[in-house]
């Protein structure tokens, strides 16, 4: 039988949860990124975003039944949040909806490349957008 860990041993393990104040769950916020309408995508992502309105980047996410069972996009959910997590101080200062795309299943590591690379493309054409 495995030991039932101490209070001590438990508060010493890091946290690895991306707080609220990092992620989109208003409907209103969702509909603001998508009203925007400003987009950019490759195989792995689309990300749709806007200029954020609080201070730092924050993520929603959209994973599409088409991808598969509740098993499979929950892993997907996992795997963006986490990546988002890892490089959020690369990431411009924006509201992002991040949907995956393909049917190859991704990893962590293409995710966060993905994610960092269309964040700054997203934020380049904001800046370069009249309005």
């Amino acid at each position: 039988m495995k030991p039932i860990p101490t209070k001590h041993e438990s508060e010493t393990m890091p946290r690895h949860d991306l707080p609220a104040q990092f992620r989109l769950k208003r409907r209103d916020d969702f509909r603001r990124v998508f009203a925007g309408r400003m987009s950019v995508a490759d195989g792995v992502l689309r990300l749709h975003g806007c200029l954020s309105a609080v201070n730092g980047p924050r993520l929603g996410l959209s994973v599409s039944r088409r991808l598969g069972n509740a098993v499979v996009r929950n892993r997907y959910k996992r795997l963006l949040r986490e990546a988002f997590r890892e490089s959020r101080a690369t990431i411009p200062n924006l509201d992002l909806v991040a949907i995956p795309q393909g049917r190859q299943p991704p990893t962590l590591a293409d995710f966060r490349t993905s994610l960092v690379a269309l964040a700054s493309r997203l934020d380049k054409r904001l800046h370069k957008a009249p309005g």
